[in-house]
């Protein structure tokens, strides 16, 4: 990487990041469809945690926490929304923090 401005490079990391908030949008909107059809299942794994921890190879504790994000996401339309631009500034403007699902 040659020589950048740190303002190129801030634009850099704002455009990066966005693209990194549609990819684990993208990836939780499959992992939610692949649950719901229990591909899971027909994979032979205990649940899709359990699947996603053998295939993808995450720790037990963050499938889960993928596929808890996942169902919560499919249930709240208005924030299962990818971002729009890399227009970004300060902290709270990241959308994909823990989601809390009401019991």
């Amino acid at each position: 990487m040659g020589m950048f401005s740190v303002e190129e490079l801030g634009q850099e990391i704002a455009v990066l990041a966005v693209h990194i908030d549609a990819a684990t949008h993208r990836l939780l909107e499959c992992v939610r469809h692949f649950d719901e059809a229990c591909g899971w299942y027909q994979e032979g794994a205990q649940s899709c945690a359990h699947w996603l921890a053998w295939r993808v190879g995450w720790d037990p504790a963050t499938a889960r926490e993928k596929v808890r994000v996942a169902r919560a996401l499919g249930k709240l339309p208005t924030i299962d929304q990818p971002r729009p631009s890399a227009r970004r500034s300060g902290c709270g403007s990241r959308w994909g923090g823990r989601v809390r699902i009401q019991r």
